[in-house]
């Protein structure tokens, strides 16, 4: 009797793995691939900038400085809005955080602050003050629970 529930018992376990291992249950895809999955709900961004000495008529950058005019392109795809509001914004160069210039708001400028939505898309100009000595910077949008940022090549 003992014989007979051994058969029974391995005919079972070889009738389990033949219909429960068959490719189409157990996919042999690695794990890595599954958790690779590209993120979309982001915002794509690209800056340049130019230096000059002068904001329209009146204002002129002080001696050993110039204003950094940043032209800055902005693509939201992110679920979260992303203002183009100059707080929210800072230039970093040599290491020093600089916040926007009141040349922002010129006539000259045409810099608009508003709030870019999933699909939004502009672009704008802010104004900095920065030593005439930089001759490389980067911009960083500094707003807390923003959108995560991917810099593109829109500017060339």
């Amino acid at each position: 009797m003992k014989t007979f529930y051994k058969i029974i018992i391995a005919i079972f376990v070889l009738f389990s793995v033949i219909c429960f291992n068959t490719p189409e249950s157990t996919p042999n895809v690695p794990v890595e691939t599954i958790n690779e999955v590209p993120n979309t709900d982001v915002c794509y961004w690209d800056w340049d900038f130019t230096a000059t000495h002068y904001i329209g008529k009146y204002s002129e950058a002080p001696s050993g400085y110039v204003y950094a005019i940043a032209e800055v392109y902005i693509k939201n795809d992110a679920s979260r809005s992303i203002s183009t509001n100059a707080w929210n914004w800072c230039l970093i160069a040599d290491g020093i955080q600089y916040q926007h210039d009141s040349n922002t708001y010129s006539d000259s400028i045409n810099h608009v602050t508003v709030d870019i939505g999933r699909g939004g898309e502009m672009t704008t100009k802010m104004v900095f003050l920065i030593p005439e000595s930089v001759t490389s910077a980067s911009l960083m949008y500094n707003s807390y629970g923003g959108p995560e940022m991917v810099r593109i090549v829109h500017f060339k």
